[in-house]
Formats: structure tokens, sequence, C-alpha cells
């Protein structure tokens, strides 16, 4: 926060010189040295699936260096691993940075007046004389949540065959499913869905979703504080994250295959035993007046509160709530909020990757599995679900306080939801098409490289939502021309069908990822995660890449025709806020 530096600056000078004074202890270099042991170790595992875009990132940027075999990383650290000593460590942390008596500082602020080199070396200097005293001793810790109560059993255990997914059910209710691959090797990727989520919340606690996706994990667990479980997680690639979706809370990751029974149960941990820390809420509450104050400094930023505010209104599921109301969370209203959907809600789980069919069902049994028992019948969202946009059509003026010579700019259209999914199909292919020819435009029309983008949005929860958008970005002074391009543009798309050039070019990068996109983890766990309590979806992705190739000219110009109204649209131009008149 600007104008915090005099309370900042004694706090880093303290901890570097207590670490210079007093060194790391024993614990502090094993917890590193346990994470370096996992990272050489896991990257041996995988190396054989390593995608061709990290060797060619690696490639890249090489400089000088050398190409070197992940076997031959991990031989070299069990080299120099018995050389980090606590002793060691210090020793050379000390050579550095006990140098710092005498230290360059570089601190940029509003407050010029009160932040001079004479306040700041002033400052520096009492710190300097202040004593440090050894920091809290930290005992090595063991994990505490590996008993869950007796296994669940499998009462449902049923092969989707073409699609080789295996559907779970436990004597609890909870879902597992469950695809096993060799496309990552030693990598599993997983997904917890508990249903409820933001829309289970009311309709005057929205923001506590926002609260919950920040602060939750952070929280901890009952029996570790977020240090101590960073701490007990080292050497695992299991993390702590839970948040809310739309209609379900919970997390999604991938790990190292041994690691994902870790990974379930702290998960299962925070379902049961979340920490609910006051130190979680102040690091939430602390930056947030910096952050409303800058919801205008970009273009991007002024156009993503702007945009939601014009053609949501009021509607607390679809913009940014009042900072006071973030302000006033805490963690008793989010108990209160979201406490009986964590312990009763359906809960169903996606795992696709490296690992055993068999191994996955009984660490899901011994974790979720052995929970209490499950609602199985869908969250009723209700009147939750409905929405509608504004209809504020027309042109719409935002101002941003960055650069004078940044504009951004949008376009968009309203449409419906995903329930057709060839119209979904056919909409994300008119976007693409008119990415191409608004860039064309603008090159010809302006002789600059502006970059454009073109999306369609359907929503798959809110009945009859969904968007067609065209933006870009520029110099204000060619506002003029980049909305003639635009109106160009649609124009075409409107009057005919496209011709077979400017068809081929918008479909072909979607064709050419169909080559390769059932040999993907990502593009599989999209599917498996849903797969029991939404099965119409896995009907769409058995038809997905014939029903895109079988999509014409004629059929976008028709969609096209059905939305694209120039008279019912929003126009968004994000500019530069004028300056002020001197009095």
């Amino acid at each position: 926060k600007d104008g915090s530096w005099r309370s900042i600056l004694p706090i880093v000078e303290q901890i570097v010189r207590q670490a210079v004074v007093h060194g790391f202890s024993t614990q502090e270099v094993a917890e590193q040295v346990k994470r370096y042991d996992a990272a050489f170790e896991n990257a041996v595992k995988s190396e054989a699936t390593t995608p061709s875009s990290n060797f060619a990132n690696e490639l890249t940027n090489l400089d000088d260096d050398i190409v070197t075999a992940a076997d031959y990383r991990l031989r070299l650290w069990k080299q120099l691993r018995p050389f980090m000593t606590p002793n060691a460590v210090s020793a050379e942390f000390a050579k550095w940075y006990g140098q710092l008596d005498q230290p360059r500082i570089f601190l940029s602020s509003k407050q010029p007046d009160a932040a001079t080199p004479d306040a700041i070396l002033a400052a520096f200097e009492e710190s300097r004389r202040q004593p440090v005293a050894p920091p809290a001793e930290r005992s090595a810790l063991e994990w505490a949540y590996a008993d869950f109560g007796p296994a669940g059993r499998v009462v449902h255990n049923k092969l989707i065959e073409d699609l080789g997914i295996r559907v779970i059910r436990f004597d609890n209710g909870v879902r597992l499913n469950i695809k096993q691959t060799e496309f990552e090797k030693d990598r599993v990727r997983w997904t917890l869905r508990i249903d409820g989520g933001k829309l289970s919340l009311p309709m005057t606690e929205q923001y506590l979703g926002m609260f919950m996706d920040s602060a939750f994990a952070a929280g901890g667990l009952g029996k570790y504080d977020i240090d101590d479980l960073r701490a007990v997680l080292a050497g695992s690639t299991a993390s702590a994250g839970f948040a809310s979706g739309p209609t379900h809370f919970g997390g999604g990751g991938a790990v190292v295959s041994k690691d994902l029974e870790r990974q379930m149960q702290l998960m299962a941990a925070f379902v049961t035993d979340p920490g609910y820390r006051d130190a979680a809420v102040r690091l939430f509450r602390r930056p947030l007046p910096e952050f409303y104050a800058r919801l205008d400094a970009t273009p991007g930023s002024a156009l993503a509160i702007g945009q939601a505010r014009i053609m949501n209104g009021d509607d607390p599921r679809f913009v940014l709530p009042p900072m006071e109301a973030l302000m006033a969370a805490d963690f008793e209203k989010l108990k209160s909020a979201i406490g009986a959907q964590l312990q009763n809600g359906a809960i169903e789980i996606g795992l696709v990757g490296d690992i055993e069919e068999a191994k996955a069902i009984d660490i899901i049994a011994r974790t979720f599995g052995a929970l209490r028992n499950r609602n199985d019948k869908p969250f009723d969202f209700g009147a939750a679900k409905a929405s509608q946009f504004t209809g504020n059509f027309g042109i719409h003026t935002i101002y941003h306080r960055g650069e004078a010579n940044q504009l951004s700019w949008r376009r968009v259209w309203t449409t419906s939801d995903d329930s057709d999914f060839r119209e979904e199909q056919t909409l994300a292919l008119l976007a693409d098409i008119a990415r191409i020819r608004l860039i064309d435009e603008l090159r010809e029309g302006l002789g600059a490289t502006y970059g454009a983008g073109a999306g369609s949005d359907m929503s798959d929860i809110f009945p009859g939502r969904g968007t067609f958008s065209i933006s870009t970005s520029g110099d204000p002074k060619d506002l003029e021309k980049i909305e003639a391009a635009v109106d160009e543009v649609i124009r075409q798309l409107l009057s005919a069908p496209v011709d077979a050039d400017l068809f081929e070019r918008g479909r072909k990068p979607t064709l050419e990822s169909y080559a390769d996109w059932k040999r993907r983890n990502a593009t599989w766990i999209d599917i498996v995660d849903e797969a029991q309590s939404a099965p119409e979806r896995l009907q769409r992705f058995r038809i997905s890449e014939e029903q895109y190739r079988s999509i014409t000219p004629q059929q976008v110009w028709e969609a096209a025709k059905r939305y694209l109204d120039p008279a019912q649209s929003y126009t968004f131009r994000v500019l530069p806020k004028p300056k002020e008149k001197p009095e």
C-alpha cells in the first residue's frame, strides 16, 4: 500500500539480518531439501511424456547454457545434497546478505514529500539499531489426516466402454469417475466437486464466494495453520486449494501418482476440519483498499468492471461487490453459509492419468468414501439460475487512468445458453472467422498490427444466457477507424456466407486441435469430472469432431443473422480520463 514503506522497510531489514545473525535451523533446511528431492525425482519419472512445447521453450531461452536430461540433474543434485547442511547454507547466506549495511534502496511512491532520501535512510539506520532475536523453533510435523473412519463400500461399478471411463459409487453416495491413461507419465489430474457453490449462497451474500476463494484455504486446517500446512506437505506435490465455482465447491489440479492419496486426504480434511483462522481474514482484507483504488488504473480492468455493471445492473452474481461488503466478510458468516453443504452436499471426484483403477478406488474409499452419507439429490438452485441482461444497448464510454495513448474497445451481443451443442460450435466458428476478418480489416484500414479478439460464451449454468463479443485495443486517435473496421466486418458477415478460403482459415486451428485432443489428460478431465452428474456431456464429446466438421458456411451465416443485429448490441469505449481543467 502506498505510504506503508515505514513499516515494511524494518520488517524486511530485520528478517534478513535475523537470518544473517542466527542462521537457518535444521528443520528449515530439511524442508527445502525435501522439495528439491521431490522435484528432481518427479522430473525423471515424467520426462518421457514432456510436451514438445516445454522443450521448445527451454531451447528458446538457452543462451549459453546446455540442455541436460532429468536423470543427469538428479545425479548432480545427489552429489551436492550432502553439502546442504544448515551451517553451510547459513554461512553462504551470511556471506552475501551480511553486506546490506549500505544498500541501494529503491522506492516508488505517490507521496514523495514523505519519502525523501534522508527519511528513508534514517528509517533504515533506526532499524539497523534494533536487536534481532532468534526465530521461534519449529519442530518437524507429522501428517495428521490419514484416518477418516472405516473405508467406504463400492455399491456401483461400471465401465463406459467406448470412452474407457469407470464410474463408481460408494455406499455413502460419493461418486468417483476414473480414466487411466499414459499421456502424462507419473501424473494424475483430479477434480473435486461438492454440490452448492456460489449459487447456493443467498443473493445478498454472493460476495462470500469471492472471500472464500481467497481466504478459505489460507485459513489452514484445524491441526495446522497455513505455514505449518506448507511445511508438512514439503516434498509432496499435493497443494492446499479449496474454492467455489458457480455450482460447486472444491478444486482441481495435478499431482505425481504417489501423491494422489495425500492430495485426497488434504481435500477431505478441508471438508471435515477447515481451520477458519482470523489471520487469513486479515490477509484478505489488507490489499482491498488498494485493489479497489486501482479498478480504473488500466483500460482492461476498467472495461471488465464497467461492462459487467452496464450489462447486469447490480446483480451480485455478475458484478464486483462493494468493498464494504468484502471488508465485513469473515469466517463466521462463511461457515454459516457453506457449512451444511460441505458436510452433506453430493460429492463427485474425477481422476485422469497414470494410476491403476483399483488403487484409485482404494484411495477414495479411505478418504471421501469414509465420510458421512451425502445427499443423493442435486442441489435445488431454484430461481438462483434465472438471469437477464439489462438491454441497455448502445454506446457506453468508460474512462481509465492509464496511459493517454491507450484505448480498449469491445462490442457485445447477447445470444443464448449452450443447450444446443451444434449452435454452440457454430457460434465458436463464427467468432474465429470474425477475428481473422477483423485483423485483416484493421491492418488494411489502419496499417497497424492491432490485435483483435472475438469469442462466444454460452452458459451451461444460466438458462438463455450467452454473449458474442469482438474486442480490440489501440490508440484513442484511431477510435473512428476501429469502429468503421468493425462495422464493415459485421456488414460482410451479415450480407452473405463467407467464401471458402476464409471459412477454412477460421476452422483450421480447431480441426488441427482435434488431431490429438483425445490424447491429452487436460481434455479428458473436463469430461470425466461430471461423468455421472452430467452424462449428457459424454455424448457431446463423442460427436464433437464429426459435428464440427459438418458445419457449413450457410449455417454460420444464419447464426450471424440470428444474433448480430447492430441495433441490439453494447459498445464499450474505454478512453483515457480527461484531465481536469485548473480552476
